[in-house]
């Protein structure tokens, strides 16, 4: 015997049990697919998500893929698809060629430890890589920088995972030894047989404890401990959810300490959850109670364990929601118990791109729920903590941590992240960032609930969630393809089509208080929809209803939020600025303004109808944009269109736009007769007058005349399906308004043209308003001059 008595052939043996694979995906030398990703971007970087949209419109710009422009992004997508999906089939050819060469090194080490000859050692296994090498798989990896190891890497690898086996095996023959003095105690104990094959996790043993009256000595003791709470962690690993993720594993602390570091990361890219020795008793305990309960059933004895509150705390270090597929639609939430000043991880696969919702709420709970993050105690006064959450994997990390305008994180405001991802493995932390007092030690935190929505990604109905600082709850968001029914009319509850990036698209956008659904909403969007274009819908009516009263203006903290998120849907499905219009109505507008900002290069055209006026009384002051001196529609945007139609609109604002234009009504509309004449004078007297007073009685209702802008504009809409060749309404065709061509006089600092409206009484046949009645702009007279100064006069 050699290697301080032990026999080479043990240890043979014992090595002769672990793969090659296990040698190879345990080693500094492993490759992941996210690893080999990076290394095929770093190749290519024009082809990374954040840079693809940009790289299609310069090849598309250079003669494409010499077929249609629309071609371009699905042949570069097709491409890359299939270079990746090869290199992913290539890493496995290359994982068991390492895995060879690994066993191939281990095998080198035992046999010098042998005392046979370096030189021929090396010699087989330089070989051996040379002819890995010339495997067609490995070469192609090569290529982007993936390459075998070194004779001296693999070396180094071997000698450690050697070193470490020499050293198990002396301590399992030392207690061998130990224990064959004691065999005849022991040789009739069936279950501590079975507890000597510590390769397999054994339920039925797990919470076997020794004791020095079944002839064990204090170190077989101790040793025999350390098993039944290794046991213990790798059955919680299977419990927990992690047994079929191999890049995780659960440990038990060298030392029974209780501030120990949970999650650390360790060699060949593995995660290590690390629990107490105390914590792991337990797990083996409570194993062991339902075991004898329950005969042994493991999915009993798992649901059992898992449903111990002690339990189901470490288990809540990291929880795993597992592979979910392309096709799965996952809702649930997720209750974490947060330590002071910790966090607390969620982790799940994705085996396609799916539209991810993460987020967290605060406040009390409403009667019959747990869904909100409640107070902590143990402070001065109870607060409110201060979660933040990121959302890493694949190459992606997103963030959220509301701060205010000093930059400094708030407290009590929700967090969410919404963004659709591709396939791959991800991580959500949740972590406490609370100031907390100095000299505070003990805080009572609250369960956090986490809410998830996992589905499956379509651009006919993007679903997302949003959260602002100065809000403790978050709110739902959606923008979705608007398609109608030939014969009805009415719109299709799920659009038949996705989204074509190549194609313009219009972006309707509602206002305060009102939805997609509003009946003038619908209406508007119906006529954009008739002229053959593609249209979508962002509807935010919780935040645009999250008011302090019925005329309440503080549901104008949300317009940030939904411009912002709207913007990254539309760049997420590859629209680029040219081909994204986008119509707002009253706070709509800003949302419009918003998606703009948000756009590199703005968007191509941007209809803002009776932009909103604001007011501090009414709980106003909320929206930046309002009180921004810098504020100009036409600055997000290459061709710009405002309608002012109201009291309750802002004037200053809608004479942003490149072409803006006032929408008149005249005196009791209620009881007068429409008199083209009289509209057509009053319009082009109008348009020559200084700026001055409003025609508007003071008793106008201006609510009602908010609307104008809505209903007349879809006119304009409409009038242009019945007959193209309208003089006023060719002028606002989707194709003239996204051209950059002047289409009327420019009149800095006044209104482009008028429209004297004749309002008619009419009934909803559609919509969430169906059988209201509502005043609607529907006749009018129009005056403006044109790009030569000639006048434009229509009805």
């Amino acid at each position: 015997m050699g290697l301080n008595g032990i026999g080479v052939s043990d240890l043979n043996v014992e090595l002769g049990r672990v793969q090659a694979k296990n040698f190879y995906e345990r080693s500094g030398l492993f490759v992941s697919m996210e690893q080999m990703h990076e290394y095929f971007f770093t190749v290519h970087p024009d082809w990374r998500p954040e840079n693809f949209q940009a790289t299609v419109m310069r090849m598309w710009q250079e003669g494409g893929c010499n077929g249609p422009s629309g071609d371009t992004r699905d042949w570069l997508n097709g491409v890359i698809l299939d270079m990746m999906g090869r290199y992913d089939r290539d890493l496995n050819v290359y994982a068991a060629a390492v895995a060879e060469i690994m066993q191939k090194g281990v095998e080198v080490c035992l046999a010098v430890r042998q005392g046979q000859p370096e030189g021929p050692l090396l010699f087989e296994l330089d070989q051996l890589i040379t002819d890995r090498g010339y495997w067609e798989a490995v070469g192609r990896l090569a290529g982007i920088g993936v390459k075998l190891p070194t004779r001296q890497q693999v070396i180094a690898e071997a000698k450690h995972i050697v070193d470490d086996k020499i050293l198990e095996l002396l301590r399992t023959q030392s207690e061998d030894r130990r224990l064959i003095a004691n065999l005849d105690l022991r040789q009739q104990n069936a279950q501590w047989m079975a507890a000597r094959n510590d390769g397999l996790t054994n339920i039925s043993v797990l919470g076997l404890r020794k004791n020095t009256a079944d002839g064990y000595s204090p170190e077989e003791l101790d040793r025999s401990e350390q098993r039944r709470l290794a046991r213990a962690a790798r059955l919680f690993q299977q419990f927990a959810g992690y047994g079929t993720d191999s890049r995780v594993r659960v440990v038990v602390a060298a030392a029974n300490e209780t501030n120990i570091q949970r999650k650390r990361q360790v060699a060949g890219g593995m995660t290590e959850i690390v629990i107490t020795k105390a914590e792991a008793d337990l797990i083996a305990t409570e194993t062991e109670k339902s075991t004898q309960e329950n005969g042994g059933d493991a999915t009993i004895v798992a649901e059992e364990v898992m449903a111990n509150p002690e339990i189901e705390v470490i288990a809540a270090l990291v929880r795993n929601l597992g592979t979910i597929a392309a096709t799965d639609n996952l809702v649930d939430t997720a209750m974490l118990q947060m330590p002071q000043g910790g966090e607390r991880e969620i982790t799940f696969e994705l085996t396609g791109p799916m539209m991810v919702n993460l987020w967290t709420d605060f406040g009390p709970d409403e009667p019959g729920k747990d869904d909100k993050v409640g107070l902590s105690y143990g402070l001065a006064m109870p607060q409110y903590p201060n979660l933040s959450l990121t959302l890493s994997g694949n190459g992606i990390s997103y963030s959220s941590d509301k701060k205010d305008v000093s930059s400094k994180s708030v407290d009590f405001a929700g967090e969410s992240v919404s963004t659709v991802l591709p396939a791959g493995t991800y991580t959500l932390a949740v972590r406490d960032i609370t100031s907390y007092p100095t000299g505070t030690s003990s805080v009572t935190m609250p369960t956090v609930p986490v809410h998830y929505e996992i589905r499956p990604y379509t651009t006919q109905k993007i679903e997302g969630r949003i959260s602002i600082a100065e809000r403790g709850v978050t709110m739902p968001v959606s923008m979705s393809v608007a398609e109608f029914d030939s014969n009805t009319g009415l719109r299709l509850p799920e659009a038949k089509n996705g989204l074509d990036p190549q194609k313009p698209v219009w972006v309707v956008v509602h206002g305060r208080a009102n939805s997609e659904e509003s009946s003038q909403i619908a209406e508007l969007t119906r006529s954009l929809q008739a002229l053959g274009v593609q249209v979508v819908t962002v509807d935010w009516h919780d935040g645009a209803a999250d008011n302090g009263t019925p005329i309440g203006l503080e549901g104008s903290r949300w317009i940030e939020g939904v411009g912002t998120w709207a913007a990254n849907q539309l760049r997420a499905a590859g629209f680029g600025s040219q081909n994204i219009c986008v119509v707002g109505h009253s706070w709509g507008t800003y949302v419009a303004y918003e998606i703009g900002k948000r756009i590199p290069n703005g968007v191509q055209t941007l209809i803002a109808l009776d932009p909103a006026a604001d007011s501090r009384l009414l709980g106003g002051g909320k929206y930046k944009g309002i009180e921004d001196p810098n504020f100009s529609f036409a600055n997000v945007t290459a061709n710009s269109y405002a309608f002012h139609s109201s009291e309750l609109g802002n004037r200053e604002k809608a004479l942003t736009a490149k072409y803006a234009f006032d929408i008149l009504a005249p005196e009791n509309y209620e009881q007068n007769s429409w008199d083209a004449i009289t509209a057509q004078m009053l319009v082009s007297q109008r348009y020559l007058s200084a700026l001055g007073a409003e025609t508007a009685d003071e008793v106008i209702d201006a609510f009602r005349e908010h609307g104008f802008a809505v209903s007349l504009f879809s006119e304009i809409l409409r009038r242009q399906k019945e007959n193209p060749g309208d003089a006023v309404a060719s002028r606002f065709s989707p194709e003239n308004l996204r051209s950059n061509a002047s289409e009327f006089t420019v009149r800095p600092d006044s209104w482009e043209g008028y429209f004297y409206a004749h309002p008619s009484l009419a009934t909803f046949t559609s919509g969430a308003d169906a059988g209201k009645q509502a005043w609607l702009a529907t006749a009018y007279q129009f005056y403006a001059q044109d790009e030569n100064g000639s006048p434009i006069l229509g009805n």
